[in-house]
């Protein structure tokens, strides 16, 4: 997912506020930060993989095979022009 630095930021900040991540510097490139789940945020992830499986079947079961490969071609293509104009 493309997000402008301050996006990606705003993002970060809000997950370490709520305590789903912290942060930490890289031991050898201290210029580096890296992200870790926490034990709530690793609780989390069955919760939102389920969402996540549960809207992909929703939108799946109303189309045809053709279908999906259609819609997933068209939005490959939004996706690639949205890119474009975001770098």
């Amino acid at each position: 997912m493309k997000m402008d630095r301050t996006t990606n930021y705003r993002a970060v900040q809000n997950l370490i506020k709520k305590g789903y991540v912290i942060k930490q510097t890289h031991p050898e490139n201290k210029k580096v930060r890296c992200l870790y789940p926490t034990s709530a945020g690793q609780a989390l992830y069955p919760e939102l993989h389920a969402y996540e499986q549960w809207c992909a079947d929703l939108v799946g079961e109303q189309l045809t095979p053709g279908q999906q490969q259609v819609l997933f071609e068209s939005l490959s293509l939004v996706t690639a022009n949205v890119t474009q104009h975001i770098e």
